[in-house]
């Protein structure tokens, strides 16, 4: 125990603040811009009220299972992502638009994901929420194949 924590949760919440201040690409800065005007995965981390919700909701225990899962995924997600030259960016921000075909639409990001989860967009067709779980079954979509 550390400081009343154990040494899971501690471990987890060191990667949870590692990720947070340099997250998984730490090469390249991965802040998302709110507007997108070509194909891109745009990963949505919870906020802390959310946070503390899925804590109070699922238990401190199973929380830090929950986040460890997710971020196993996502770091999983990004390097499918990476092998497809897919751009992608990490935001807490809870709107965001994109161009396509001459037109904007906008998209809020609110209340769209349980916990941890992403929106994949094309460049041409509807942008998609995604588990990152799930992302490999949406390669034909981030070829423009439908």
């Amino acid at each position: 125990m550390i400081y009343g924590i154990s040494m899971r949760a501690f471990s987890i919440l060191f990667i949870l603040i590692s990720f947070s201040v340099q997250p998984l690409g730490a090469e390249e800065n991965r802040e998302c811009p709110s507007h997108h005007e070509g194909p891109i995965a745009i990963f949505i981390d919870p906020t802390d009220e959310e946070i503390e919700l899925m804590k109070r909701e699922n238990g401190e225990d199973d929380f830090y299972t929950i986040a460890d899962d997710s971020l196993y995924y996502k770091w999983e997600a990004v390097e499918f992502l990476k092998k497809r030259n897919v751009p992608y960016c990490f935001t807490r921000n809870e709107g965001h638009e994109f161009t396509g075909k001459g037109n904007i639409r906008k998209y809020s990001i609110k209340r769209k994901c349980a916990d941890w989860c992403l929106i994949l967009w094309n460049g041409r067709n509807e942008p998609v929420w995604v588990s990152a779980v799930d992302i490999i079954i949406y390669d034909n979509y981030l070829k423009g194949i439908d």
